[in-house]
């Protein structure tokens, strides 16, 4: 019988999948680091974004500058933290401003914005991360054809820089984004400000949004689409998301989605439902 068990454990353990540690990388040792030549670089301890104890309360922990197109930060399991940065703060964890760049495989937390697409930051993909207690944005994406998948985004909101603050756990502003596979809850705007799970601007368009897990949204939406066109929002499922479960600004399509609890509606504004697949 004991044979058995331990035989059992160890089918057990080899079952559960693991990322690989990455070895073969520019290792960052500390903060502020700014990556200005392509490569892979990667995380070997934990890291807070501080000085002397005090937390940097502006300015970016890591930043992949455009120079460096193709990048890979892989943070190997570890945690870049913003320390115990007050709820002002408007430090960026990750600022993302390269190509062609991948961030993945750690945590991000306790910054004003976890991690930053910039501009020029265009067929980024942000991977496998644990994003959380950010004050403002768990990931915002700035540039064109960027993936968000499989993370897990929770507890964003409470900034106090300004009134009605708000809060999104995803924000995208460029067009052609894929956004699917994450999970995302505890979403809460201070005030009368917006409260989104994932929120595409109005300047976005042909936004794919599916099979999102989302609750526990304190405001607007679990997925809001502002403006722009085209948008596809399939396979999410999403409870208590504040006001509404979907909306749209914007034009677009939604099916296979299931939304429980909405205050409003659970489906709101200029969107096509493709059948009666939703609920």
């Amino acid at each position: 019988m004991k044979k058995l068990l331990v035989a059992m454990m160890t089918l057990l353990f080899f079952a559960i999948p693991a990322q690989a540690e990455t070895t073969k990388c520019k290792a960052i040792t500390k903060l502020p680091y700014v990556i200005e030549v392509s490569g892979v670089y990667c995380l070997k301890k934990n890291l807070t974004f501080e000085t002397k104890g005090v937390p940097f309360n502006i300015g970016s922990a890591i930043t992949i500058s455009n120079s460096a197109a193709g990048t890979v930060l892989d943070l190997n399991g570890f945690t870049l933290s913003g320390g115990d940065a007050p709820s002002t703060s408007t430090a960026t964890g990750i600022y993302v401003d390269a190509r062609n760049a991948i961030v993945r495989n750690g945590s991000v937390k306790s910054f004003g914005i976890g991690i930053y697409g910039g501009s020029y930051g265009s067929s980024v993909i942000i991977e496998d991360l644990v994003v959380s207690y950010n004050f403002s944005r768990g990931i915002s994406s700035y540039a064109a054809n960027n993936t968000i998948r499989n993370n897990v985004i929770t507890n964003t909101g409470g900034y106090t820089g300004t009134a009605n603050a708000p809060a999104y756990a995803i924000y995208v502003e460029g067009n052609d984004a894929s956004i699917h596979d994450n999970t995302i809850s505890e979403v809460t705007a201070v005030g009368s400000g917006y409260g989104v799970g994932v929120s595409g601007t109005i300047y976005a368009s042909r936004t794919i949004v599916s099979n999102n897990t989302i609750s526990n949204i304190s405001g607007t939406a679990g997925i809001w689409f502002q403006g722009g066109s085209n948008h596809i929002a399939s396979g999410n499922r999403i409870t208590k998301p504040g006001s509404y479960g979907i909306a749209f600004g914007g034009t677009g399509s939604y099916m296979d989605n299931l939304v429980v609890g909405a205050t409003s509606t659970s489906y709101n504004g200029t969107g096509t439902a493709a059948g009666t697949t939703n609920y």
